[in-house]
C-alpha cells in the first residue's frame, strides 16, 4: 500500500475552495488534481471539535460524548475539552497496531501521543 496524505480544511466553506478561489490556489488546486476529495458532511451539532474527534474516532457525537469545546465536569464546573475526553481509539492508534507509520497534525491538544515520520 502507498502513502496516504489526509487533509482536513475547517471552517471554510467548500464553494470558497473548489470554485471561487479554485485557479488562486494552485498547489491546493494540484492536490485536488492528483489526488481524491470529496465533500464530507458534518456532525451534528456542527462544530469543530466535534467534527474532528468524530473523523479520527470514526465514531458518532453521541457515542464519543463531545458535543462541544467544553464540558461539565462531576462538580459543575465548566471544563475544556482535551485527549482525555476521548476514550476510544483514533485513526492512528489503530494504524500503530497495524505497523504504520503516521503523522498527524491537529490541535495539540486532541493529540494523545504520535509516532513521526519524515514526510
Amino acid at each position: 500500500m502507498g502513502k496516504v496524505f489526509l487533509f482536513g480544511i475547517d471552517g471554510t466553506p467548500p464553494e470558497l475552495l473548489f470554485e471561487k478561489w479554485a485557479e488562486e490556489l494552485p498547489t491546493f488546486k494540484k492536490l485536488r488534481e492528483k489526488g481524491i476529495y470529496t465533500r464530507l458532511n458534518s456532525t451534528i451539532p456542527p462544530s469543530t471539535i466535534a467534527a474532528w474527534n468524530s473523523m479520527i474516532s470514526g465514531k458518532d457525537t453521541s457515542e464519543l460524548g463531545i458535543f462541544s469545546y467544553t464540558y461539565q465536569d462531576e462538580n459543575g464546573q465548566s471544563r475544556l475539552v482535551s485527549s482525555k475526553n476521548v476514550n476510544c481509539d483514533l485513526m492512528w492508534d489503530i494504524l500503530d497496531r497495524n505497523k504504520k507509520k503516521t503523522m498527524p497534525y491537529m490541535f495539540l491538544y486532541l493529540i494523545r501521543y504520535a509516532k513521526l515520520m519524515a514526510v
